[in-house]
């Protein structure tokens, strides 16, 4: 299981190393960077491969991610774009909106009353 806030900090991850792949083939005289350039590109493919498998596990509805709020094993029920929609067993029904590179915006959409 890895937790949201892990995914989101993998996701930003990509978008340097794919700048780094971009580089690399701009500039292909410069080994240090052709080196680089080939290690980013296996590593962006590994955390694609990830990615594509967690949207299928996403599609089966057996993805497990941490909740956000307090980390706990959630399953996520659905998603959309930049929304995915969490169910805690603590915290109740998430909505975890992701906008641009670097926001993330949690609203609790049903409390868990357990009593």
């Amino acid at each position: 299981m890895i937790n949201v806030k892990t995914w989101l900090w993998t996701c930003r991850l990509s978008v340097l190393l794919a700048a780094l792949v971009i580089a690399a083939k701009i500039y292909p005289e410069e080994t240090w960077l052709a080196h680089v350039g080939t290690t980013a590109l296996i590593v962006l493919t590994v955390i694609c491969l990830s990615g594509a498998f967690m949207g299928l596990l996403l599609v089966l509805g057996r993805l497990y991610l941490g909740c956000p709020l307090c980390g706990m094993r959630s399953r996520a029920v659905g998603g959309r774009g930049s929304l995915l929609w969490m169910e805690c067993p603590c915290c109740g029904t998430l909505r975890v909106s992701f906008w641009r590179v670097g926001k993330r915006c949690v609203e609790k959409v049903e409390e868990r009353n357990d009593g």
